[in-house]
């Protein structure tokens, strides 16, 4: 496969049809070679010698004005668009920052990104053709750049200009047109002299596609970039996009800067929040800033130790250690704002902090933001932070202000991390004693382990590396490179199933069909292929439909492609090319359509009752059972729980409409927003919309009743954190949630019954045996408690390596604290120590950290991912609960992990 590099090295070859525009050479823009990168640019300074990026030539706008006009954040924008809308071309809406409608990312890194991959293959029509959009992106590979270099950020915002030339439209708005436009923005909307703008060739790739394109700068600052976007990559190089695009991608951040000047483009961007930020905790500008920003231009801190602050100290001709005191609190303010801006919008646009997927990242700079705000001792409210933010870009975004859930978000992030503090420190100081005896050095391996087991982020490392001389090899995690891309399986049964005829769906139209007729086209494996079929395959997080094909049972329905397979019991009784008759198991279908219509209910009524930040986050639709997961930041309450029963239930008796309708893609989008997307990406160009109105729409391939009524009733089995930020619903709908009340009752019957007292009376009586339980474990615990002494005193006569230590201790809490006690006495004694207890199934595991790396924490993890039940705990002490495997077996697997 091509990368960059190489297709870079091909179109500077073949220049003249990638880069040699009619427009540039009547302007009088001349081609040159850049004498540090060496890159070829265009200019019309013909005593021009390098190309204009900051890591060449510096900053050389800082401090001096080159526009007659000073532009703010938002003024930068409505400036553009107004040139743009004047040049014909339409302002559209944001695309969320959590990019849903993409099976392969998972937050919106680019203007053009809501257009891939269906408009950019010609496949869907643009919503304007041509148009300019305020895109907030989001990218995670710049985080020790933040707050230092003045142009980083997590959240920034690509202005899109962007025109899709087809079949249609022709070549209708090409290289000349976009780059004459862009650079007329410059020098007549901007007021930039033309001899300072330069053009540097470069060649784009994402999502699949590829185009040269030209990066504009202006005095050492990147202003845009536009690519030609006229390929799509394949096993065997370039093929040419039948939808030609214009991707026009600039900072709305630096438009503003390059007209204020200012060192750094962080007061620009946030405004009184920056103000009011700086203000509240007295942080002045230190003196030598613009001489620092001019030295920090051309460096990439991510890519470094930090060795070259050092050198920037030596040429401002100051100690780095008072640079770094002068610089940090500015430095940390900024990131600060940029962090929490960021989960901003992504808490109204569907994705919370966690410990997983993109969660990772949004809780990863969360805490880094707690980090900087605790080291420097700041006291700023930073939800009153939110509030300023949310205030100052209403003109832009008024749907942050729609919803409190940020606020809420924060709290409970503040708190999580506050519990952790003190755990972060001793961990990070027994790893990293431990780590010196090996090397001086910290690894981005190092910071991973850290974060991931323990949730500890960078300035809690340095704080301790500081003190220890330790080296940091790098200035903070990758995460772009932590976020695993959705991962596509291909069925083995694809390439057989290619040369079949498309099957006719006959369960959407004729949903009450129970039998039908169909010819046989083939049979792949134990598979049947139809021409037509009423079976719903499985699919959406719901269960295929079940029956029989001339008398034999069907065992598994699933779809691909255009291609409906049935999988048999006895696929060798049926022939190609025969007329077979086939009945579904129609209770069965009611059943999987009641359960997948009570989804669509529960995830409108969960929003009313917890908030507008719900998103579904996973689906399963049995016919006996069905759960919703949902993404919310803490668990739902008994209360809580219950006025969604009531009103699902309520909505039911209302027999409202279930409407289902099929729209071109980009109208669905349009019309309903990007919440038609809570299962995920869904592939093609028109959409199944279901609605019930005012409570759900979604783009589904689901079955589904006509009418809310139809469920009958609704009832919540359980609920349960199926992980962190994710809480899943169990319920049950139709005939089984009767059956489950039924089974209810006839559980109060027998309890009346065992009791021996009356129903009303089943309650009063189970308090008073609680009551002699407890009674009866406190004096269970005071049996423990000697027998813990006795275990104690028979360890302190133990030697060897290893100990396991099987001891019967029948209560939790007295057992945690055996566990408590052996580790304050033996924790150097033993290299291993097991405590285990059959009957409450809990095991304690000490180690020698010098001796075992990885902890005793990551054991507790590892075993319990192995063999069952929950584990976790720090570099020294663990406890794992729930696990009834042979302790053998556990202390073989943990031998292999120390």
């Amino acid at each position: 496969m091509l990368d960059k590099k190489q297709l870079k090295q091909d179109f500077a070859k073949k220049w003249e049809d990638h880069y040699k525009l009619a427009f540039l050479e009547k302007e009088g823009f001349t081609r040159k070679q850049c004498k540090k990168c060496k890159n070829y640019f265009w200019t019309l300074d013909p005593n021009r010698e390098f190309c204009e990026d900051s890591e060449c030539v510096g900053y050389k706008f800082i401090g001096r004005k080159i526009t007659p006009q000073k532009l703010d954040y938002i003024e930068a924008w409505k400036t553009f668009e107004r040139f743009f809308n004047k040049k014909n071309h339409t302002s559209v809406k944001r695309f969320p920052t959590v990019a849903r409608w993409r099976n392969d990312i998972y937050f919106n890194l680019a203007s053009i990104t809501g257009f891939q991959p269906y408009v950019v293959s010609g496949e869907v029509e643009p919503v304007a053709n041509p148009l300019v959009i305020n895109q907030p992106c989001l990218r995670f590979n710049d985080i020790p750049n933040v707050g230092v270099t003045g142009r980083h950020y997590t959240n920034f915002v690509m202005i899109g200009q962007h025109a899709f030339n087809n079949k249609k439209t022709g070549l209708f708005y090409w290289k000349d047109q976009a780059i004459e436009n862009d650079f007329l923005f410059l020098t007549k909307a901007l007021g930039i002299p033309r001899e300072k703008v330069v053009f540097r060739e470069d060649v784009w790739m994402g999502g699949g596609n590829v185009g040269p394109s030209l990066e504009y700068f202006v005095d050492g600052i990147e202003l845009g970039n536009c690519v030609f976007m006229q390929y799509y990559l394949t096993d065997k190089g370039l093929k040419e996009l039948d939808t030609k695009v214009i991707d026009m991608g600039a900072g709305q951040e630096r438009f503003a800067w390059i007209t204020d000047t200012k060192p750094m483009s962080y007061d620009i961007t946030f405004g009184p929040v920056a103000k009011h930020f700086l203000s509240k905790e007295s942080i002045k500008e230190p003196v030598f800033l613009e001489e620092y920003v001019m030295g920090a231009g051309k460096i990439d801190f991510s890519e470094r130790n930090g060795t070259d602050e050092y050198e920037i100290a030596k040429q401002i001709g100051i100690e780095y250690s008072v640079m770094k005191k002068q610089l940090f609190p500015l430095q940390s303010a900024y990131a600060i704002l940029d962090h929490l801006k960021t989960i901003l919008f992504t808490s109204v646009d569907g994705m919370l902090p966690s410990n997983t997927g993109g969660g990772y990242n949004l809780r990863y700079v969360l805490r880094r933001a707690f980090s900087l705000y605790e080291k420097n001792n700041f006291s700023s409210d930073l939800n009153t932070v939110l509030e300023k933010h949310i205030n100052y870009l209403k003109p832009l975004y008024p749907e942050l202000g729609e919803s409190n859930i940020v606020f809420n978000v924060l709290d409970t992030e503040y708190e999580k991390y506050r519990k952790s503090k003190d755990l972060s420190r001793s961990v990070v100081s027994a790893y990293l004693t431990k780590k010196k005896k090996e090397t001086n050095k910290i690894t981005e391996q190092d910071l991973s382990f850290l974060y991931e087991s323990y949730g500890v982020v960078l300035e809690q490392v340095k704080e301790v590396a500081e003190k220890e001389n330790m080296i940091l090899e790098v200035q903070e995690i990758n995460l772009d490179k932590k976020l695993p891309a959705v991962q596509k399986e291909i069925d083995p049964l694809q390439a057989k199933v290619k040369d079949f005829d498309k099957t006719e769906k006959l369960y959407y139209e004729f949903f009450y069909m129970d039998s039908f007729e169909a010819k046989v086209q083939g049979i792949v494996e134990d598979y049947v292929v139809l021409n037509k079929s009423a079976f719903y395959p499985e699919g959406g997080g719901q269960d295929c439909d079940l029956g029989e094909i001339d008398g034999i049972k069907v065992l598994e329905v699933k779809n691909i492609g255009d291609v409906i397979l049935h999988k048999v019991s006895e696929p060798k009784k049926i022939k190609k090319n025969s007329t077979v008759t086939c009945k579904i198991d129609f209770s069965r279908r009611l059943a999987l359509s009641q359960h997948h219509t009570s989804t669509h209910l529960l995830n409108g009524v969960c929003q009313q009752v917890l908030g507008k930040h719900i998103w579904q986050a996973g689906a399963n639709k049995k016919a006996d059972i069905a759960h919703l997961d949902i993404t919310h930041f803490k668990a739902i309450t008994k209360y809580e729980l219950e006025e969604i029963e009531r009103k699902v239930n309520e909505y039911i008796q209302q027999d409202l409409a279930v409407k289902k309708t099929i729209f071109p893609r980009q109208v669905a989008e349009q019309k309903y927003g990007f919440r038609i997307y809570q299962g995920g990406a869904v592939p093609g160009k028109e959409l199944r919309i279901i609605e019930i109105p005012g409570l759900d729409v979604e783009a589904c391939g689901g079955t589904h009743l006509e009418k809310t009524g139809q469920m009958g009733y609704f009832k919540i089995v359980k609920r349960e954190s199926v992980r962190d930020g994710v809480e899943r619903i169990y319920f049950k709908a139709g005939i089984p949630a009767v059956n489950y009340g039924l089974e209810l009752q006839q559980t109060v019957d027998k309890a009346s019954e065992l009791l021996k007292v009356p129903k009303n009376d089943v309650l009063m009586a189970i308090d008073k045996n609680v009551q002699e339980l407890k009674t009866l474990q406190k004096a269970l615990v005071e049996v423990d408690e000697k027998e813990s002494e006795r275990i104690i005193s028979g360890l302190e006569l133990e030697k060897g390596k290893k100990i396991v230590k099987d001891v019967k201790i029948y209560n939790v809490e007295s057992f945690l604290k055996l566990g408590i006690m052996a580790k304050k006495r033996f924790v150097n004694k033993f290299d291993l120590l097991i405590i285990y207890s059959k009957d409450i199934e809990q095991m304690n595991i000490i180690v020698n950290s010098n001796v075992v790396k990885k902890g005793a924490g990551f054991i507790a993890k590892e075993i319990s991912s192995k063999f069952g039940g929950k584990g976790g705990g720090s570099l020294d002490f663990a406890q794992i609960s729930g696990i009834s495997v042979n302790v053998k077996e556990i202390e073989q697997e943990i031998s292999k992990l120390m």
